[in-house]
């Protein structure tokens, strides 16, 4: 029986900040905008100042998942290496294959323009598993991430977490679960339509009027080579599965994939159509159950699932998912968003 990949030296790593706070720089109406246009998300609320300005925020905001894009957690090196803040990982690449299994985005404030965001890091936990002939061993780390301004408040703390595999031996393909058929791209001027401004973001949802089973107002998102491209370059998110097809193939897959956060932008973006202007998105789960590939039709929608109020707020909870045009959940999680009270 194999013996643990877990190191002694690795085990030490948990709890404990890795490397220097890394700060990410000022934050530009600019950075907001791009990212918020490569999700495809034209709430107003992210890019137009008038319209902000007379929100109960006083301003442009930044849509909830930005912040752990602006100041990712790895970036491109001198050695033009994805790597993390742009050095060595701080846990030992013991497998060549890996892919993100989830996000959580707990938001404590809004990020805005002029903001200089610092990023700290710790190994929060990390364990093993077993897995299907192929795949092997697995390595399932944790990295928490804490977002803090210039004034040293918590803005965002980010949970990810990552998988490394064994995998099949070199030169053979990897083993990948049965996946649908690679869509074909659907002709021009035939793409789902984006929303355009519209009154979802200016009418209020008061919690008072929420309901446990209400349908959460849904959106499609056409996935794309382009898209792809977009959010990579607006992410900082380097890696070659998105982009670089003769490596997918090579290792058994149909086509390039879509960023697993990128699916995140879709869900924030439904949840944020649903509870802007006044609404605040607290908290955001999320695991990457399936690859998604350009072709893709993606809905994202959800369901509230209950209602409380706790420390001042006003909270609703909701199941949140991304699916494929098969129906397909490539994206599940759940969701907090704080609403405010009629008359208040």
């Amino acid at each position: 029986m194999q013996g643990s990949v877990i190191t002694d030296e690795m085990r030490s790593l948990v709890g404990v900040w890795q490397g220097e706070p890394h700060i990410g720089g000022e934050v530009h109406l600019e950075d907001i905008r791009k990212f918020a246009k490569a999700v495809g998300d034209n709430n107003p609320l992210w890019s137009d100042v008038d319209h902000a300005s007379n929100t109960r925020w006083g301003g442009v905001i930044a849509p909830p998942t930005f912040v752990d894009r602006f100041t990712p957690f790895y970036v491109l090196g001198d050695d033009n290496e994805q790597g993390y803040l742009g050095g060595s990982t701080p846990v030992p690449r013991i497998f060549r294959h890996g892919f993100s299994a989830g996000d959580e985005y707990e938001s404590v404030r809004p990020v805005r323009p002029g903001d200089v965001i610092t990023a700290t890091t710790t190994v929060a936990d990390m364990f093993e598993k077993q897995s299907r002939p192929g795949i092997g061993r697995m390595l399932f780390i944790r990295y928490d991430k804490t977002y803090r301004n210039q004034r040293s408040e918590i803005a965002s703390i980010c949970r990810w977490t990552s998988v490394a595999y064994e995998g099949p031996a070199e030169g053979e393909p990897v083993p990948q679960a049965p996946e649908p058929e690679t869509p074909k791209p659907i002709p021009e001027g035939e793409e789902p339509r984006v929303e355009q401004w519209d009154d979802q973001w200016v009418t209020p949802v008061y919690f008072d009027d929420v309901s446990v089973g209400d349908v959460l107002p849904s959106l499609t998102r056409y996935q794309t080579q382009k898209r792809f491209v977009r959010y990579a370059q607006a992410s900082n998110d380097l890696s070659d599965i998105h982009y670089d097809l003769k490596l997918m193939l090579d290792r058994g897959m149909p086509d390039v994939v879509g960023q697993g956060a990128l699916s995140s932008g879709y869900v924030a973006n439904m949840l944020t159509n649903w509870c802007s202007p006044n609404g605040f998105l607290s908290n955001l789960r999320l695991q990457y159950r399936h690859y998604s590939f350009r072709g893709d039709v993606l809905t994202a929608t959800g369901e509230v699932t209950g209602k409380s109020q706790e420390n001042g707020q006003n909270l609703v909870k909701c199941d949140v998912w991304a699916e494929n045009q098969d129906g397909r959940k490539i994206t599940i999680g759940t969701a907090v968003a704080s609403l405010p009270r009629r008359g208040e």
